[in-house]
């Protein structure tokens, strides 16, 4: 929350909405509308808001709009405005499609002319006046059939009366759970969770097998014992995280907010708050629920809402951002000059179009307020839903147009200390099909202007186009320059857009305003309607000039990517971001080199791209079906492992330049140019780059194939341009074809469907949200932690898991191969030389601990060693650690110590008077010896635990003998 003190006023929803008798989970609010005659419906919806409606009613009965009386609407006004007279003038509400951020705005409404047909919104003023051109709604409303006239309407609420609200239809109440189990449920439901597992429905069939005499191995009691230790150490662990999870819904459910009851606002425990209840909250405060906004206490009636909170996470804390502008003096003297010419007059639209094409909200960071008082720019906190808004806004105002007051129907520009009143008529987001935003504003001079911005391809098309007169036209030229520019500014790997504006006729602007209106009511395609509606006045536009932002890479990055490569790790970048942008990144981040050959491919069709990526992989040599260009490259493929260089000597041809062949539709050059053999590919390092225009016709036609042949032979790929399930479909295409194991890194909300396909996810915590972090398996701030995690923990992580399953095979074999020759001797009868509960415990305690221990804190390297050496972590990649040839090592090294184990006891006490149950407690002591010293021995970084855990193992391991040989009832007692 960053507006006034108190935010805002509102009147719950409750945590869900409801349904018939029982309330499913809430829908967005997008609709408001109030039981009276003079009804009126105002929505500034945009995409993606589901609607909801909240209706402003009397105390007494509600009744039908239509015979609901002016003095009941009277009386309703007056009731809120004792609580906070100057709230309740007029009501809308606006949700924007993103889902990170919601602006709420009450009062203000787009200005526009009054139609027959429209609705007036909430408390209504008491007298007849007619409304004046500043309380006049935006938008025309539809003819709805009257939803709000019976009182079965399950989604009636009586504001500020919560009991008449859920009396017919009871509303889900506040509390929140994410808790699992109760005291009562604990025990069957995480039984019934831990034996979704199918190795605990194993050891239970065993134990239930074992009970049958006739089928009996161990003793009834000891074969049920592993499995009831399992069962209760998880549960432990369950109900722990259980217990957490109480007191975090306990510490949330029962923080208090500020509810209006009994005539004033009173502290209200959250989990409380009901359906109807009026809420006021403060800046900076958290939103203890669902909420319809009726007023606020900005003088704009404006409030920011920040909602990452909805999607269970906690805002991040850290400095903000800041954005350095580069000021050129040249322009700046331009902009000082009087307001004539075309130079002149082109430059001032271009920053009045920065400052008012957007939706920042520009808010005061000292006492006084914006509107009375020209400020500074660091007096101004500009909020918005994108760092780019954000950054533009600050540029326009660095260049003297500076914005300093948005409301829905209004925005004032600080032009040099003149102030500029622009009446907003209209607002078209930005959507990823226009790829651009408009916003429709009526100049001072009554002169109605569309200011566009958007991305390079899609405003390129929509430029006005010069008549031509025999003459290069000026806008021509204007265009070439532009494009020129935006060329190099992608070189340099830099983001952007596109600036233009169009004067639109009256007969142009009544057109779009009648198209606009209906779209913005509509309750049926409301997206692709308000499209057609922008494509109206999107049109032939003047160009205007063209910006550019750099995403400059965090700390590290370069570094970062170069050790995964040198690693031996195929790094694929998956971007929205245009081609040039893409590969400037790459080149700026290590991950293109000057010695790779570029294969570009851009493709308009399928039988286009079917060509090209035969011509690729024709050109240098891919063998298709599964084949690589070589032997080593089918050894690589056939084992799944596409993660390393197609040439194993590692060669680069000494080039100084980066070999760029694209693949387009008119391939650069003779094709007999190409044919010819102008360097031996056979070990150069390729990179694909591919948009996502081509992806379209490869992943959803027959072509994936071809695909992953071509790029698995390349160490880089970069697809461009791409949506989030073309990303997901990347990461399958691989998942599906190799066993390799994918990783995918993101930040945004984009990248969610790709973390989650791919096998492990990691999140970073950034600007673009939380959302990547919540649907990930790892969560970092910095791109380049991603070094340590791999290079470091996954080596370490390798290392201590292929040790360990070579350990267990070895530790489990020679113990049961030692009971193996000592059947040997007893005509393969059942008869046992260990008691139940030493086979029990040799697994249990007697040399668990140990492995348990080592598994976890064992360090073959220094991590300083592992990040200086990257290509240590290709031991991984190569299974060094555990492959078919060590497991077959193992094996035999454990059938000679078990030979050893078994017949230096046996023959030393052949002759001797010892029974079979003291040779057996021998033969246990031997093992579990022999077993730890192994295990101490192949120890890399002994630290104290470790010592506690192998030494004392050996010692618990003659306590539990001396106290099993001390019970009655075991066969070797005494």
């Amino acid at each position: 929350m960053t507006t006034g003190d108190p935010l805002l006023l509102s009147s719950s929803g409750g945590v869900d909405s409801p349904s018939k008798q029982q309330a499913p989970a809430r829908c967005s609010v997008g609709s408001l509308g109030c039981l009276c005659r003079t009804d009126s419906f105002s929505s500034s919806l945009y995409e993606d808001c589901d609607t909801a409606s909240v209706n402003l009613v009397d105390d007494g009965e509600a009744v039908p709009r239509h015979l609901q009386e002016e003095s009941d609407v009277n009386r309703t006004a007056e009731r809120f405005q004792s609580a906070d007279s100057h709230f309740f003038n007029r009501l809308s509400v606006e949700c924007s499609q993103k889902e990170r951020q919601r602006k709420v705005s009450w009062g203000g409404v787009m200005e526009m002319q009054r139609s027959p047909s429209s609705f007036e919104i909430g408390a209504v003023p008491s007298s007849h006046e007619k409304p004046n051109r500043s309380q006049r709604v935006r938008n025309k409303s539809t003819q709805f059939e009257d939803p709000f006239s019976s009182e079965h309407d399950p989604r009636l609420i009586y504001i500020n009366d919560p009991d008449r609200t859920n009396d017919r239809y009871e509303f889900t109440g506040n509390e929140i759970r994410t808790s699992k189990y109760t005291l009562i449920t604990f025990l069957p439901k995480n039984l019934f969770i831990q034996f979704h597992r199918l190795a605990y429905v194993y050891f239970l069939v065993i134990a239930a097998l074992n009970q049958l005499p006739p089928l009996a191995v161990f003793g009834r009691t000891a074969s049920l014992f592993p499995l009831l230790f399992v069962l209760f150490v998880t549960a432990i662990k369950d109900g722990y995280e259980d217990w957490r999870r109480h007191r975090s819904d306990r510490n949330e459910n029962n923080r208090e907010a500020l509810v209006f009851q009994h005539g004033d606002f009173r502290p209200k425990k959250w989990k409380s708050i009901c359906a109807g209840e009026v809420v006021k909250i403060h800046s900076n405060e958290t939103m203890p629920c669902d909420m319809v906004l009726l007023g606020t206490s900005d003088p704009n009636g404006i409030a920011y809402i920040q909602t990452m909170n909805l999607d269970e996470s906690l805002r991040q804390n850290g400095n903000k951002p800041k954005s350095v502008i580069n000021v050129d003096p040249g322009l700046l003297g331009l902009l000082n000059q009087p307001l004539v010419g075309d130079e002149r007059l082109a430059a001032h639209d271009f920053f009045l179009t920065l400052a008012a094409c957007n939706t920042v909200i520009p808010v005061s960071t000292e006492s006084f307020d914006l509107t009375n008082k020209v400020n500074e720019i660091g007096a101004i906190d500009y909020q918005g839903e994108s760092p780019d808004e954000q950054a533009l806004v600050i540029a326009a105002s660095a260049y003297g147009y500076t914005l300093v007051e948005r409301t829905t129907g209004h925005i004032v520009i600080d032009v040099q200390g003149e102030r500029i009143r622009l009446d907003v008529l209209g607002l078209h987001e930005f959507d990823s099909v226009r790829k651009r935003m408009s916003v429709v504003v009526r100049f001072p001079d009554n002169n109605v202007k569309v200011l566009v911005k958007g991305a390079d391809t899609s405003m390129l098309s929509i430029l006005k186009r010069g008549i031509s007169d025999g003459l290069y036209n000026l806008h021509d030229k204007i265009r070439e320059a532009t494009e020129n520019h935006l060329s190099g500014y992608s070189t340099e790997g830099l983001r952007t857009l596109v600036i233009g504006s169009k004067n639109l006729t009256d007969a142009e602007f009544s057109e779009w305003q009648e198209k606009y209106e209906e779209a913005s009511t509509s309750m049926h395609e409301r997206s692709a309607k308000l499209r057609q509606a922008a494509g109206l006045v999107e049109c032939d536009l003047t160009l205007l000039g063209a910006t550019a932002i750099e995403d400059k890479l965090q700390d590290g990055v370069p570094e970062a990517i170069e050790s995964l490569r040198q690693a031996g790790i195929k790094v694929w970048v998956l971007t929205g971001d245009k081609q040039e942008t893409a590969i400037s990144i790459g080149l700026s981040c290590r991950l293109l080199t000057e010695n790779m050959h570029s294969i570009i491919i851009n493709g308009s069709s399928e039988v286009e791209c079917r060509r090209l990526l035969a011509d690729a992989k024709a050109k240098f040599g891919i063998k298709s079906a599964h084949f690589g260009r070589d032997s080593e490259g089918i050894e690589d493929l056939c084992n799944g492992d596409v993660s390393k260089p197609r040439s194993s000597n590692g060669h680069i041809p000494e080039s100084s330049t980066i070999h760029s062949f694209q693949l387009t539709g008119v391939v650069a050059g003779d094709k007999s140019e190409h044919s010819e053999k102008v360097t031996n590919f056979d070990n150069a390092e390729l990179a694909l780059i591919i948009d996502g225009s081509s992806l379209v016709y490869i992943l959803e036609k027959d072509l994936e194939s071809e695909l992953f042949d071509l790029a698995t032979s390349c160490k880089v790929v970069i697809c461009c341009r791409v949506a989030p399930l073309q990303k997901a479909g990347i990461v399958d295409l691989i998942k599906s074809r190799t066993s390799d194991m994918t990783l995918a890194i993101g930040d945004g909300a984009n990248d969610v469907s790709m973390i989650q396909m791919a096998d492990v996810g990691v999140g970073i915590c950034g600007q673009e949200g939380r959302q990547a972090v919540m649907a990930s398996d790892f969560a970092m701030g910095q791109f380049h932690f991603l070094k340590r995690l791999l290079l470091v923990h996954g080596h370490w992580n390798y290392q201590r898991i292929a040790y360990m399953i070579l350990y267990n095979f070895y530790r489990n074999a020679v113990f049961v191969l030692m009971l193996f020759w000592y059947i040997l001797y007893t005509a393969y009868s059942a008869t046992l030389a260990l008691t139940d509960w030493s086979s029990v415990f040799y697994s249990l305690i007697y040399t668990s601990v140990p492995t348990v221990v080592v598994g976890i804190l064992d360090k073959d390297l220094s991590h300083n060693t592992l990040l200086y050496y990257p290509r240590l972590y290709e031991a991984g990649l190569r299974n060094e650690g555990y492959n078919l040839t060590l497991f077959w090592i193992t094996m035999l090294d454990t059938l000679w110590q078990s030979l050893v184990l078994f017949y230096v006891p046996f023959f030393t006490y052949n002759i001797s008077t010892m029974d079979i149950w003291s040779l057996g407690s021998l033969w246990t002591i031997a093992v579990v010896i022999i077993v730890n010293i192994h295990l101490a021995m192949d120890i890399q970084r002994w630290v104290l635990i470790t010592h506690l855990a192998v030494w004392g193992s050996i010692a618990a391991t003659f306590l539990c003998m001396v106290l099993i040989d001390s019970i009655p009832i075991f066969p070797n007692y005494g």
